[in-house]
């Protein structure tokens, strides 16, 4: 009996040992799967955390992208200070007063109290470049000063023969023509010259009347001389344009007009030929701008009104005298 009674007492303890083991592999277990599901929970944390960051960097390219746009934008329409100090120092004013405009080009601009003509155009801040041939310096352009401005101007105007009749008046070539007769004396001289003879205007106007009408009676010409100037070859074949306007075009009446004994009064830094390829290439340019006989009539006017001895008709070419 006590032997029995023993082994209930052992099986007891051992089935309860199993129970307690078992529910210790329970709890291990529990907590094993409670670890997975918090690590589970950690690691789509983890995911959309780095899904987040990857969107933050994106949107910072994409923001990057934005403000160099945005950079590049301001680049372009940047107002610079002197350009705004210009016009509080009247460049406002200066703009609505014609007169002022023509004063400023003739006396400061092209200087012809103390230039030539022909140099003073050359250097001129005003007319050595245009839109149209120079398109990408003018997006970015510098408006420093009155020159500038104008320069800017008068590159966008339209040059059509109607426009440019509604912007000078009767009144504006009455104020040229008083400029331009304007008298004074040369420092080493006692004998007063007017701006228009001294600075070589009054032979290079009579020039440009005398090379119109001999381009009237070829007017192939014309295209033949803008499209050799203002080919892509310009530069690289200078000697073509010399050959077909200094060697063939350029008549001895236009050379006589514009040699040095009638072109330079005081003082001159241009060459005959420098003044040959300029009165001829004139004409091209006013021709593929459409308002060449307009242009015609205003100097045929300045040298009437101007001159001390205008062209006459005498002194025109024909198409009898118009060869070499």
């Amino acid at each position: 009996m006590r032997l029995f009674l023993l082994i209930i007492i052992a099986s007891t303890l051992l089935f309860s040992l199993f129970i307690i083991k078992n529910q210790k592999i329970k709890s291990k277990n529990h907590q094993v799967e409670e670890q997975n599901l918090k690590i589970a929970s950690l690691n789509a944390e983890i995911e959309s955390i780095t899904a987040k960051i990857e969107m933050e960097k994106e949107n910072h390219i994409q923001t990057s992208l934005k403000l160099k746009d945005l950079s590049e934008s301001l680049e372009d329409q940047y107002v610079d200070k002197k350009l705004i100090n210009l016009f509080i120092d009247g460049l406002a004013q200066f703009l609505i007063n014609k007169e002022e405009i023509i004063k400023h080009i003739i006396f400061n601009d092209l200087q012809l109290q103390s230039k030539d003509i022909s140099s003073a155009l050359f250097f001129s801040e005003v007319t050595w470049k245009n839109l149209e041939d120079y398109p990408e310096e003018f997006l970015t352009v510098e408006i420093y000063d009155k020159s500038h401005v104008i320069q800017y101007i008068w590159s966008i105007v339209d040059r059509g023969p109607d426009n440019l009749a509604s912007l000078i008046t009767e009144s504006d070539k009455k104020f040229i023509y008083s400029l331009l007769k304007s008298s004074f004396t040369m420092d080493d001289d006692t004998e007063a010259y007017s701006i228009y003879q001294n600075c070589g205007m009054d032979a290079m106007v009579k020039g440009l009347i005398v090379v119109y009408h001999e381009f009237q009676e070829d007017e192939e010409k014309l295209l033949e001389v803008y499209d050799l100037v203002y080919s892509d070859d310009l530069y690289l074949d200078g000697n073509g344009i010399d050959e077909l306007i200094v060697g063939k075009l350029a008549t001895p009446q236009v050379k006589l007009i514009l040699s040095d004994a009638r072109y330079k009064y005081h003082y001159t830094t241009s060459e005959l030929r420098n003044r040959l390829m300029y009165v001829y290439r004139f004409w091209a340019r006013r021709h593929h701008e459409g308002n060449i006989e307009f242009v015609y009539n205003l100097l045929k006017e300045l040298d009437e009104n101007v001159s001390y001895y205008p062209i006459s008709d005498d002194d025109l070419p024909s198409a009898d005298n118009n060869q070499h």
